[in-house]
């Protein structure tokens, strides 16, 4: 069994240049978690909500929501991405791990 036999036909996608903002709420609109990240339609990375929460302010931080909500819109997928992909279609299942 392969990783291509568990993946979803019609995938929701995003591309390097995106808002995080944006990316976040796709995933929440979709009850999705992770992303593919396009670049001239081939794979550049995945964005997952815990990339965009690592991203952001933490609770801490002297800004308000307004400022927070500004900077997630300003900033892109590419710079809130993480880790580099390890899994593809034809890797065998047993093969897959979690990062």
């Amino acid at each position: 069994m392969f990783v291509a036999d568990w993946m979803t036909p019609e995938v929701v996608t995003v591309g390097p240049t995106t808002a995080s903002a944006h990316a976040m709420h796709l995933m929440r609109d979709k009850g999705i978690k992770h992303l593919p990240v396009l670049r001239d339609g081939r794979l550049a990375g995945v964005i997952s909500d815990r990339d965009i929460k690592a991203f952001t302010p933490s609770k801490a931080t002297s800004l308000d929501v307004y400022e927070i909500n500004y900077l997630l819109a300003k900033a892109t997928v590419k710079e809130a991405m993480g880790r580099q992909l390890t899994t593809t279609a034809r890797t065998p299942r047993s093969k897959a791990r979690r990062s």
